[in-house]
């Protein structure tokens, strides 16, 4: 405790303080191509970039979501990089909004402030029709 009696922590501690644990994956997350990630998403934006890290179902593993807000500025390299740590070692996803927001709390479509990429959900329905619309849009 601080001598203002507050309790401060460092909320990446928060991350990294658990014991390796086998790697489900068996890969390590590429901190060089979380660059090129965040530079292609959010090189021209301003605000939070909204995260999400949870165990997918059907993996017979139990574990809340953990949602953080980091800037999009120069920062957010090493603090997605951290994060995606993490979620590795507990063989969990990331999930990134690819849009910025204005406060914690908020990632919904209405919250987004900034965006530069076109974003296409294809988990559901028709995955190869609309993978080969996609194709064909694209020439």
């Amino acid at each position: 405790m601080s001598d203002d009696g507050i309790l401060h922590f460092n909320p990446w501690m928060d991350f990294n303080d658990g014991p390796p644990s086998e790697n489900p994956f068996g890969c390590d997350p590429d901190p060089e191509q979380i660059a090129v990630f965040l530079d292609t998403v959010f090189s021209w934006c301003e605000g939070l970039i909204p995260l999400r890290g949870f165990v997918d179902k059907g993996q017979g593993r139990d574990g809340k979501p953990h949602n953080i807000w980091i800037p999009a500025d120069e920062t957010a390299n090493e603090k997605l990089a951290t994060f995606a740590a993490w979620a590795n070692r507990e063989g969990a996803a990331v999930y990134v909004i690819p849009g910025t927001v204005e406060e914690q709390g908020q990632a919904r479509a209405a919250d987004v402030l900034q965006m530069q990429a076109i974003v296409v959900d294809l988990d559901a329905g028709d995955i190869p029709a609309k993978l080969e619309w996609r194709h064909r849009s694209c020439r």
